[in-house]
């Protein structure tokens, strides 16, 4: 029974080892997944699958603590740069967002500049009229009054007939 059990746990190292170091599909999904495109921890889990690997040789010396022992600062490891490559991730999504926040109040600041600049050239064109003697009631007031009588004027007008 105990020749069964270690020889289940060479082979599990051997192709956990075999598999971070080859050039596949899991270690792709770990690559983007976990280390979130890191390439030093990509780099660095092909070494670290060759160490898990050939660790299982321990096990066969009869030092099985020290396999152990090594596959457990291969987790910390891989821990390590899964939760460095979370972070990095998070940093360039967040300082993308800050990016777009800075260029949407840049927008809105010059559309207030601009508004500004409209209310102030109404204002100084408000005051030169004024000061020629036409204000814009005046001139709207002499627009609509054509002499011609009003829709109250006629309603009016009906009225005092009955």
């Amino acid at each position: 029974m105990q020749v069964l059990i270690k020889i289940v746990y060479i082979l599990f190292l051997i192709i956990m080892g075999l598999n971070l170091s080859a050039n596949n599909a899991f270690l792709s999904l770990l690559v983007n997944y976990v280390f979130y495109k890191d390439a030093f921890a990509a780099k660095l889990l092909r070494v670290l699958g060759v160490i898990m690997a050939l660790s299982s040789i321990l096990i066969l010396l009869d030092m099985s603590t020290y396999c152990i022992y090594i596959n457990i600062l291969i987790i910390l490891i891989l821990t390590f740069f899964s939760i460095r490559g979370r972070n990095k991730a998070l940093i360039e999504k967040m300082s993308a967002r800050d990016r777009l926040l800075k260029e949407y109040e840049r927008e809105i600041k010059e559309k207030r500049m601009k508004l500004e600049a409209l209310k102030n050239r109404v204002a100084s064109k408000d005051i030169e009229r004024k000061a020629n003697g036409k204000s814009i009631h005046d001139i709207k007031k002499k627009m609509w009054d054509d002499g011609s009588m009003s829709q109250r004027d006629i309603i009016n007008g009906l009225k005092d007939k009955k």
